[in-house]
């Protein structure tokens, strides 16, 4: 690790807290400026107090990561052009090991998810507009490649468009549908999955406006409601989604900045409270989180643009106790803690940060 902590971890183990109020966030990193790998940070879910971070496990450019429901096992993309791949990880009584690697062709994933049954996991590939679906074995190790695709269709008016980039996959609720998020396209995919993990030709799903740039996708819990961060429009969508066709209808439309700001910002990171009442998107370049409350119908109310403390915010976690969230500043080498007020949805910066090289990612055990 190249930088140490701001606070000093408490005791000789950062998690001899009572357990119950320690969780363990791992820290995906770009590891080219100083980083080492994969970091996991004790986190106090209580008091909001960051107890200590270490190195979980060497790793190169482990810039996006998923756990399994259980939490024994998780996965970590290698954004390495052209030779990167995903990862499987043990983690064994705080202990991590590596449990093998795959690679498709020409792989350079940016992003990886589980299906909800916890049966296939599926990459997104920036680089190519790569699709690659993975089976996973009993034991949590990658098994075969299952699928395989390649995003097209008619990409978009940016000069960052001049090809399909695909950057987010997400399973339908029920596992039949894997959608996925190109930013060259402007669209939302949706490609039916097999129970053998082998995928069919590609619907659109929905299409974004020219330029947008679509960049990730969640689902609410019941999953007739999705919400998308564009990237390159600054902008965050709410849709209503048809389970039976996987095609998304547009409710609501919001910027991610201020009136008036008119210099070069790049959404990334998109989540939802616990309770499903916020919605929070994050800025790069005007370097902030923006918060809406989200009504039932889906519309969406701007509430606060917060900068406090937030450079390139490539990432951002809301704990799942809806306390806290933990911002990931890539370019400020920190990771940062927010108060979330319960009532309104505003985050307001603790004062707590520890510094860590890079990090792009934060993924709760």
């Amino acid at each position: 690790m190249a930088f140490a902590a701001c606070k000093k971890p408490e005791g000789n183990n950062a998690e001899q807290t009572t357990m119950n109020e320690v969780d363990t966030i791992l820290v995906g990193t770009y590891t080219n400026e100083g980083s080492e790998g994969i970091y996991k940070l004790a986190f106090n879910n209580n008091t909001g107090s960051i107890k200590g971070i270490s190195l979980a496990t060497n790793a190169t450019n482990p810039t996006f990561l998923a756990w399994n429901e259980d939490k024994t096992t998780f996965y970590a993309v290698n954004a390495i052009d052209g030779r990167g791949g995903i990862s499987s990880y043990t983690w064994n009584n705080g202990q991590t090991s590596l449990t093998n690697h795959l690679s498709p062709e020409e792989s350079s994933p940016c992003h990886v998810v589980l299906s909800n049954n916890g049966k296939l996991a599926a990459s997104a590939n920036y680089g190519t507009g790569g699709v690659a679906v993975y089976s996973i074995k009993e034991n949590g190790a990658l098994g075969s490649i299952t699928g395989t695709a390649f995003n097209s269709g008619e990409f978009g008016p940016s000069s960052r468009q001049k090809g399909p980039h695909a950057h987010c996959g997400m399973f339908s609720k029920d596992d039949k549908i894997l959608y996925i998020v190109d930013l060259g396209l402007d669209e939302i995919l949706a490609y039916p999955v097999a129970e053998d993990g082998s995928i069919s030709e590609a619907q659109s799903a929905a299409k974004m406006e020219p330029g947008d740039g679509p960049r990730h996708l969640i689902f609410n819990k019941a999953g007739d409601k999705a919400f998308v961060v564009n990237e390159l429009s600054s902008s965050v969508v709410s849709f209503s989604v048809d389970k039976q066709s996987g095609k998304f209808t547009v409710i609501d439309r919001k910027s991610t900045l201020p009136e008036g700001f008119t210099e070069s910002s790049f959404c990334a990171d998109i989540h939802l409270s616990p309770d499903e009442k916020f919605l929070y998107a994050s800025n790069r370049g005007h370097n902030s989180i923006a918060v809406y409350a989200v009504a039932n119908d889906g519309k969406l109310t701007l509430v606060q643009i917060e900068p406090e403390e937030i450079v390139w915010p490539r990432n951002f976690m809301v704990h799942p106790g809806g306390k806290y969230m933990l911002v990931a500043n890539q370019n400020a080498n920190s990771v940062t803690v927010y108060s979330i007020d319960p009532a309104t949805g505003k985050i307001a910066y603790t004062g707590e940060k520890v510094e860590v090289s890079s990090p792009v990612c934060l993924a709760i055990k």
